[in-house]
């Protein structure tokens, strides 16, 4: 059959490597100060052959994140592919792969897993292959609050970021929807609720009570 034009060529890989930074980056390709440049032979971890083709990824220790994109395996001419050392990385690596040029990959330091694909294990036995001590086939579940349990709160770390400010915030506002709550459970319970006649005594001892019991 006919050669794809070149310029065909050259769209797909730059198509391709868009969609990398969409799914796993930022890989800083993309700049949004004006200083972007579409000419992919000079961005940070690209090498193309004397072709002008992509022959090689150099990836290490970029933070990328996120499920490993298939798009990699669009780029034909690809010979080295350094990925490690990226550990929000995760899924299985592309079957695409085999239709590359690859020669050499890299996906220690991730989340990335070998596909439980006959041909595809074959296939990473004949080249030079650099596996991963870990394997993330999803995306990782975030840790769910631990629940103080009677209150119906949960218990905050005192690690949040930000300024004193935001944390005090946050705390004040934590106090107050624990203290709802625990009203609320005194309904339920047919217990009297402190009403403002009891005056300053009731607010000081409950808001000290919310402090002490963690909304417990």
């Amino acid at each position: 059959g006919l050669a794809a034009p070149q310029g065909f060529e050259e769209q797909v890989e730059r198509a391709a490597l868009r969609t990398l930074d969409d799914d796993n980056g930022p890989t800083g390709w993309f700049p949004q100060d004006g200083t972007y440049t579409p000419d992919y032979s000079t961005w940070d971890g690209v090498t193309v052959d004397t072709n002008g083709r992509v022959s090689e990824l150099t990836l290490s220790g970029l933070a990328l994140r996120g499920e490993i994109t298939e798009a990699i395996s669009e780029l034909l001419r690809l010979e080295t592919l350094d990925l490690s050392d990226n550990s929000g990385l995760y899924g299985e690596l592309p079957p695409g792969l085999m239709d590359t040029q690859l020669m050499e990959l890299d996906i220690s330091g991730t989340g990335i897993c070998v596909p439980d694909n006959e041909e595809f294990i074959m296939w990473l036995e004949e080249i030079d292959f650099t596996d991963t001590d870990s394997c993330v086939e999803s995306e990782p579940m975030e840790p769910a609050a631990e629940s103080s349990g009677s209150g119906g709160c949960a218990i905050v770390s005192d690690t949040h970021g930000g300024s004193g400010y935001q944390v005090a915030l946050f705390v004040l506002g934590i106090v107050a929807l624990c203290a709802s709550r625990r009203q609320q459970l005194r309904k339920s319970r047919g217990e009297a609720v402190f009403g403002s006649e009891r005056g300053g005594q009731g607010q000081s001892g409950g808001s000290g009570a919310v402090v002490r019991e963690n909304c417990g």
